[in-house]
């Protein structure tokens, strides 16, 4: 080999390390085989972690909602929460069981159930009281109940009526303004109402001698059927109520009678209808 031959040799093996020098210092030069094939593994973790991983939010707030009880399923539910509780049971309550369910959907399915129950005309209907749902017999059926459980109904006395009547629109109370409104003592008549659990001490007037003040209870409520205290009727209803218990003839409905039975003393007119728990005179 000649001379110039190795020379020029020479020149091209120093060319080659410097490109080789160039392609190991720029990550850019590289051949587009190798960095795709670098690059592939990159896409496939993030197709892992797509597909992989904890389930969003949304897929537990799903499970949750399959978990609620629906339909007839939940109406069979209200309707034994209902039977077996021995006062009236609140929505507050049976919300705080079915927590799944919000307080509209169980009000709607309430009213449905109700409702059944009054298009029915069973012996059992669900009717709203003392700020509850309670099962009981309907009115109509009362004499053979009585009969059959050989039970004489009592009744509350004219003196009891009227303090009850004065604590129920007025309360809080003391003894002694319902006594400036009845125009008599009343201590008797207060024992009696206590003790059979119609009334109840709310606390003391932040007054000169700090008297009790004296308030309805929830056997009230059932006692007379109401939901709540704003479901006693207005001055104006009560006096309709006795001019019709007066003109209308006798025994032409059960309301009359009953407004007649509470306008005349005791020992005197029909016996009450059942649900009134009255035990005793004052």
């Amino acid at each position: 080999m000649n001379p110039e031959e190795e020379t020029e040799n020479d020149f091209a093996t120093d060319g080659d390390r410097q490109k080789d020098s160039q392609n190991k210092s720029t990550p850019g030069l590289e051949q587009p085989e190798e960095a795709e094939g670098r690059a592939a593994p990159e896409v496939e973790e993030e197709e892992s972690s797509d597909g992989g991983g904890a389930p969003p939010p949304e897929s537990d707030r799903q499970a949750r909602g399959r978990a609620r009880p629906e339909g007839s399923k939940l109406k069979s539910i209200l309707e034994a929460m209902i039977f077996v509780s021995e006062q009236p049971i609140s929505l507050e309550r049976i919300a705080g069981v079915l927590t799944d369910c919000t307080r509209k959907d169980l009000k709607e399915v309430l009213n449905e159930l109700e409702q059944e129950y009054q298009e029915r005309g069973g012996a059992l209907e669900i009717v709203q009281v003392a700020n509850g749902y309670q099962f009981r017999t309907r009115a109509e059926l009362a004499p053979w109940i009585g009969k059959m459980r050989q039970q004489r109904f009592a009744r509350l006395s004219r003196a009891a009526l009227e303090m009850l009547a004065i604590v129920a629109y007025r309360q809080p109370v003391t003894r002694a303004e319902a006594e400036a409104i009845r125009g008599v003592d009343s201590g008797a008549v207060l024992g009696t109402l206590l003790e059979r659990r119609l009334l109840r001490i709310l606390g003391r007037k932040e007054v000169p001698g700090r008297p009790i003040l004296y308030g309805t209870t929830q056997e009230f409520l059932e006692l007379f059927g109401l939901r709540n205290l704003k479901d006693l009727p207005t001055l104006r209803e009560i006096k309709d109520m006795v001019v019709g218990a007066v003109e209308g003839p006798e025994g032409e409905e059960e309301g009359v009678l009953e407004e007649q039975q509470v306008a005349q003393p005791e020992g005197e007119g029909p016996a009450p209808s059942a649900g009134a728990d009255s035990s005793g005179s004052e």
